[in-house]
């Protein structure tokens, strides 16, 4: 618990959370009146006026009646006058801590001379005495004296305060709750899942004692300054050997009905599997920083019926930048943990976890790179997890591997002729694609004939051999295909590619996704080149897109599209990147903010490029780059271009606020290679246009100091190209026409490469020539 009252979370049981969310309090509050109203009746008055109540509303009548059932009426009797707070049992109260709807915390000191110890003291209000919760206080002391564990909050000792409150002195925690250490310390990927382990270890702990804790939540877990978590309240905590009915019933009350499992809810028997899903929707916050159930957390559903029909969203959707994470986090969190979360959090106790203990085992897996020993993934994702752990060995010995998939194509076939080893067959299939995705990306730079006829041949017996295997031909063809179109052998990919479309379509297992990638990778590596044909392929890749994930349709279209529109293919990659369109706006709404960035700064300079200058204008303005949460290095792309739009129709006005809002959200930002270049650049065609030739000029040198210490980089022939133009300008109206032609010459050197014929290149040029042209001919 942390000194500063304002965020210290030390009530440990004493929050007003009866019904957990804010909606439930006021039919609380009605229970308490009515219950206070019948409390000064004898017990025949009583039963009148709980008849007359029941007339007027049933089940406030009934929640009354269920209190009175609980109570003890010699509570009544107890003192009603404040506690004494100086002094409770042998402890000093030096200040309120917390104030919940039906308890206090202090921090306390322990002065009967003893020895020094520093307390957090929880008690009932004394309003609330005759409530029954002197029970639940003594069955909470009960729970915490079989608890000791290094990331419990430990029972220290216990009793009755003089006005007859109960009491509890437990360890005093400084430290903040789960969610606010999340935003204080926007802690990586691997802290959170290492700190939540060690939660999973407390939660463990008390089951294998025979208690469920039944109100996991932020709140109720505090985190150190040096990360160790510290489990607190098991105020409604039961025990697993004990089957009272009466402890399921008045559970639900208690607890906070965002972290409810759905048994819960239902009101049935609650066991070790009720926290294990709580557990999934504390990991979910932890990584997303936001609720697993959306239309609840917005307000369309009640929470009550989004946990019981298991409303919840993929990780995936929930990640963006709110989360604190990484782009690479997030991809990362969606890919590997989104399926440890739905195990967690299934709807029937049976399909989750066996435990605290098994969810942790899976994290810590994680955390090693291993395959998750539960087997939760596909058998494609334990592969590739020991792939990565094994990459350097497997890389050194590339060539091995290639030569033995030839020969494990045949000794596949043998395999599978034998049903009990058709499991074992399968793993080496897809083992072997995985070398293939390997290969994929390695950047070949030389030809290499023997190779490429080893691969065509493979996928020439894979046709003859697998005819009848459509799932397994079209992965592997399809991987050979793209290999050999990554070694520019268009000639050799080409049909295995159609053969691979041919298979495609034969698998009725095949999903949207993986048509959608396959028919967005086949138009890349054949790209087609009249206008009818064009249409023909953006249409068939748009009818796979509306049935695939919005995150993949999107990253896949911009990614590709920009590649194209890079070699000059700016008709097709039009085509493709607009395919987006079909997309509804709820889709959009659920791709993560980066992506949707990422995908409207690239749509938009496509647009550009291909000098469509108002459909460009509307890409950048779908960035909204006045949220924080849209990344920098996507801002700043997006506020040069609107400067770089503006500048053709010299609205200076417009293009000097967004290059300077530009270059505030630069400064100390991770950028893409040459986007500070060209930041510089277009500022440096603004003030020219202004009349700051000084400053231009200045500009224009530091590019050309960076580009050319650079000339091994892809991306400096077109940034220096650029330089030389706008220095061309800035030279021939000075008089230094000798310099301008030169200049100008070593401009047009660069005039090669696919991109040259773009209009916004033309456009460049064309303006250089006639400032050079207009002051020295």
């Amino acid at each position: 618990m942390s000194g500063d009252g304002g965020n210290a979370r030390t009530d440990h049981s004493m929050r007003p959370d009866i019904h957990g969310e804010d909606g439930e309090a006021a039919g609380f509050a009605a229970v308490r009146a009515q219950f206070h109203r019948l409390a000064e009746l004898d017990a025949d008055a009583r039963s009148v006026a709980l008849s007359a109540l029941e007339t007027q509303d049933n089940a406030l009548a009934e929640s009354v009646r269920e209190l009175f059932a609980r109570f003890d009426a010699r509570d009544l009797d107890a003192p009603r006058g404040p506690a004494p707070l100086s002094q409770i049992g042998p402890f000093r109260v030096l200040r309120q801590l917390g104030r919940g709807g039906m308890g206090e915390v202090f921090e306390g000191e322990r002065n009967d001379g003893a020895f020094e110890q520093q307390v957090a003291l929880k008690l009932i209000r004394a309003d609330y005495a005759g409530l029954g919760l002197d029970e639940r206080f003594r069955r909470e002391r009960q729970i915490l004296a079989r608890l000791q564990h290094p990331h419990i909050a430990r029972l220290i000792d216990g009793g009755v305060t003089l006005a007859g409150q109960a009491w509890l002195a437990m360890e005093y925690v400084d430290g903040v709750d789960l969610a606010a250490w999340v935003a204080a310390a926007r802690p990586s990927l691997r802290r959170r899942i290492s700190l939540f382990i060690s939660i999973c270890e407390a939660v463990a702990f008390a089951h294998r004692a025979l208690i469920v804790h039944r109100d996991l939540k932020p709140a109720n877990i505090l985190v150190a300054a040096d990360d160790t978590p510290k489990l607190l309240d098991f105020g409604i905590a039961k025990l697993i050997d004990d089957e009272a009915d009466s402890q399921t019933r008045t559970a639900l009350p208690a607890l906070t009905l965002r972290y409810a499992a759905p048994e819960q809810v239902l009101g049935d028997r609650t066991t070790t599997a009720t926290d294990v899903y709580a557990l999934g929707v504390l990991l979910f916050e932890l990584i997303a920083a936001a609720s697993p159930y959306a239309l609840a957390q917005h307000g369309d559903v009640p929470w009550s019926e989004a946990i019981v029909r298991g409303q919840v969203r993929p990780l995936t959707a929930a990640l963006d930048a709110t989360s604190g994470l990484t782009a690479v986090e997030q991809r990362q969190a969606a890919r590997e943990l989104g399926r440890v979360i739905e195990r967690a959090m299934a709807l029937s106790p049976s399909d989750r976890y066996s435990g605290a203990a098994a969810l942790a085992d899976d994290l810590r897996d994680w955390l090693d790179a291993r395959p998750l020993r539960s087997g939760v993934g596909t058998l494609r994702e334990r592969v590739r997890v020991q792939l990565y752990r094994y990459r350097w060995p497997l890389l050194s010995s590339a060539a091995v591997m290639l030569a033995l998939l030839v020969g494990g194509v045949i000794a596949l076939q043998q395999t599978l002729r034998a049903r009990d080893e058709a499991a074992i067959a399968e793993a080496n299939m897809q083992g072997m694609l995985d070398v293939l995705g390997e290969l994929e990306v390695i950047d070949y730079t030389e030809p290499d004939p023997p190779l490429s006829k080893a691969l065509t041949a493979a996928g020439e017996r894979l046709q003859r051999e697998f005819a009848d295997r459509p799932d397994y031909l079209w992965r592997a063809l399809g991987a050979i295909g793209r290999t050999l179109h990554n070694r520019h052998r268009p000639d050799l990919a080409a049909p295995l590619l159609v053969a691979t479309e041919a298979a495609l379509a034969r698998d009725p297992h095949a999903t949207p996704r993986q048509r959608f990638d396959f028919a967005v990778m086949r138009y890349s590596a054949a790209v087609p080149e009249s206008a009818t044909e064009i249409d023909r392929q953006a249409k068939v890749i748009a009818g796979f897109a509306v049935h695939a994930e919005p995150d993949n349709v999107l990253s896949e279209l911009a990614t590709t599209a920009y590649g194209l529109s890079l070699y000059g293919k700016s008709e097709a990659a039009l085509a493709l990147v607009r395919v987006g369109d079909v997309l509804t706006p709820a889709q959009l709404a659920a791709a993560t903010q980066s992506t949707r960035d990422d995908y409207f700064v690239r749509r938009g300079d496509i647009e550009w490029r291909a000098g469509e200058h108002a459909a460009a204008a509307r890409a950048f303005a779908r960035v909204d780059v006045q949220n924080q949460a849209t990344a920098p290095v996507h801002a700043v792309q997006a506020l040069r271009m609107r400067a770089e739009l503006a500048l053709r129709t010299r609205q200076f006005a417009v293009a000097l606020p967004a290059i300077e809002q530009a270059r505030a959200r630069a400064a100390g930002a991770e950028l893409y290679p040459g986007d500070r270049e060209r930041l510089a650049l277009t500022e440096a065609n603004v003030r020219l246009g202004l009349g700051e030739t000084d400053a231009a000029q200045a500009l224009v040198k530091s590019v050309l100091d960076v580009v050319r210490a650079q000339a091994g980089a892809r991306h400096v022939r077109a940034d220096l190209r650029s330089a030389l133009w706008l220095q061309a300008r800035l030279l021939a109206p000075s008089g230094d026409c000798e310099a301008a032609r030169s200049t100008l010459a070593e401009a047009e050197a660069l005039m090669t490469g696919p991109t040259v014929g773009m209009p916004v290149v033309r456009d460049e040029a064309a303006s250089a020539r006639a400032a050079v042209a207009a002051a020295c001919d």
